[in-house]
């Protein structure tokens, strides 16, 4: 007999995609192999909620990202501050480093957490090659 005593556990963290927006479109990138969903941001006051009912339930949210750059989020600073003022942190935020510039590097500072940096290939022809 199969033991089924754990298929209805509540899940052990969360992901939630701040933005599904990207700067680039790579070849390899599930968002160019026809993603269909709308290209959105998340509301602030959405995430906001998700962070608010994930520490009600105790389940941490681990990743900031899934299928955009975290820098394009128009409420990066604001979004991050709630998120590590709830006790959380450090979590991925994730970014193929084209937007890093004074301001968002400060942030990132600000908020102390992991930084997946997407680099698809070290290789200038390749690289021109994976964009469309």
């Amino acid at each position: 007999m199969t033991n089924t005593s754990n298929i209805f556990e509540a899940p052990n963290l969360f992901q939630v995609e701040l933005t599904n927006y990207c700067n680039i479109d790579c070849t390899m990138c599930a968002r160019s192999a026809g993603l269909k969903r709308p290209i959105g941001h998340m509301d602030l006051g959405l995430f906001k909620k998700i962070v608010d009912q994930s520490k009600q339930y105790q389940m941490p949210i681990h990743w900031l990202h899934h299928f955009g750059d975290t820098l394009i989020y128009p409420h990066l600073r604001e979004a991050l501050q709630y998120f590590k003022s709830n006790g959380y942190g450090p979590g991925n935020v994730s970014t193929n480093a084209i937007l890093l510039n004074e301001e968002k590097i400060d942030i990132l500072l600000e908020y102390g957490g992991n930084i997946l940096c997407c680099i698809d290939t070290m290789d200038p022809v390749a690289y021109k090659k994976n964009k469309k």
